[in-house]
């Protein structure tokens, strides 16, 4: 369940990027402070920032922070 929450949350701030005026951003997933996954993702007219989330189900968080 973690890990398909962490794939849902990469998916959607993929989904956000588009491809002109491009920055590339890199963004870490983490459940309950556990690196899952990192991916580079290009965002356009935006900050890096804009890409982060962090969601709670139970006592399970999992937040992604992007630089």
């Amino acid at each position: 369940m973690k890990k398909a929450l962490c794939v849902l949350a990469v998916i959607a701030m993929v989904a956000m990027v588009s491809t002109s005026c491009k920055k590339n951003c890199e963004c870490t997933t983490e459940t309950d402070g556990k690196v899952i996954g990192t991916v580079t993702s290009e965002i356009k007219n935006g900050k890096c920032s804009d890409l982060e989330s962090e969601i709670t189900i139970g006592s399970s968080t999992t937040k992604t922070t992007c630089k």
